[in-house]
């Protein structure tokens, strides 16, 4: 397993110093929308990264204790500057997330915040992510969807803009998965991976036409206001449509077990 897991991974090298306002919109609402329903007395956030998310968690919530895993010993590393003044109550667990090292049904709550499409099984770890959560505890996975609407639009209007130029550079393009993902994740593929392991309670959307270059054109040139009532706007609409919208968010529970 060792070998497949890159345990020297560095979000450094793929986040970049400033976001666009579509971009920063959508990881902020991603963020919100993901940590909303992760209020439990026991949360583990799966690929928890530098543990920010995880932190704010549990400095908002006295009685919370928090425990992250990841296999990356220098996110490990990186995460422990963010845990002061509530490492009582927040643990970091070096470990993958398709043999995670707790026993079954230990957490309240299971979070998985854009990392799942990383992972080389994830469908492994939807599995063991079933198995540690306690019979009515809930297990939150977010993750970005590239078949998106963006995604869609992006693919056709590439496609058209190389038919009339065949010379036209190319490069990585945002409806491709980046060289640190694993696998191509949307709304079919994540609801097929949960079927087996999780009954999904709600599956909404997030934010809608992120990274395509004139919607954020026309975002930059608007007032500050203008742009957040549009983004809004659309991030309304992506809660309703989940399988157009950029990033998915599931809230599921483990299946009962069937009567003897």
């Amino acid at each position: 397993m060792r070998g497949k897991v890159d345990v020297r991974w560095d979000d450094e090298s793929v986040l970049p110093q400033e976001f666009p306002v579509d971009v920063e919109y959508l990881w902020r609402r991603m963020t919100e929308e993901t940590l909303n329903k992760a209020r439990g007395k026991l949360v583990l956030d799966v690929g928890c990264g530098r543990a920010k998310d995880l932190t704010e968690v549990v400095k908002e919530c006295s009685d919370v204790v928090g425990v992250g895993v990841e296999p990356s010993e220098v996110m490990l590393r990186k995460a422990k500057n963010h845990i002061f003044g509530v490492n009582d109550r927040l643990h970091l667990v070096y470990g993958i997330a398709e043999s995670l090292p707790f026993k079954d049904a230990s957490f309240d709550r299971v979070v998985c915040k854009g990392a799942i499409d990383h992972f080389y099984d994830p469908e492994a770890a939807i599995s063991e992510m079933a198995r540690v959560v306690r019979c009515g505890g809930k297990v939150i996975i977010s993750v970005a969807n590239f078949e998106s609407l963006s995604c869609k639009l992006g693919r056709w209007v590439h496609s058209i803009k190389s038919f009339f130029r065949k010379d036209a550079k190319d490069g990585q393009h945002f409806w491709e998965i980046p060289p640190d993902h694993v696998t191509k994740f949307d709304y079919h593929v994540l609801k097929r991976m949960c079927a087996p392991h999780l009954a999904i309670t709600t599956c909404v959307g997030v934010c809608l036409l992120t990274y395509n270059s004139l919607w954020r054109s026309l975002l930059e040139r608007l007032p500050q206001r203008a742009s957040l009532f549009l983004l809004r706007l659309l991030d309304r609409a992506a809660r309703m449509l989940p399988s157009l919208s950029d990033v998915i968010v599931v809230e599921a529970s483990r299946h009962r077990p069937p009567r003897s």
